[in-house]
């Protein structure tokens, strides 16, 4: 069963100001190392290292799952510290 997948208006507007290729928040949605549910925004996060402006580094996808619809809502870099921070902070839990 192939799940719905849309992209946030915001989404589409990061895309571009970041200049990230279209498919690439699908790519850390659907490849992602590893997620975490947000506790304080109560969204989902997809992360990924992947080559990004000249080097490698991870990318987050932020998104919700409602009604068997994924939404992707935003995505950007984010360096190692910020991961740790979210995770012994108890902000980000980690799941699958």
């Amino acid at each position: 069963m192939t799940e719905e997948i849309k992209y946030t208006d915001h989404l589409k507007l990061r895309i571009s100001l970041r200049r990230f290729s279209k498919n690439l928040p699908l790519r850390v949605y659907k490849e992602a190392e590893r997620r975490f549910y947000d506790e304080r925004s109560g969204h989902f996060v997809a992360l990924k290292k992947m080559f990004y402006a000249g080097r490698e580094r991870f990318i987050i996808v932020v998104y919700d799952v409602r009604n068997g619809v994924v939404e992707l809502i935003t995505v950007h870099p984010i360096s190692e510290e910020q991961i740790e921070h979210g995770v012994k902070s108890g902000r980000w839990k980690l799941v699958e």
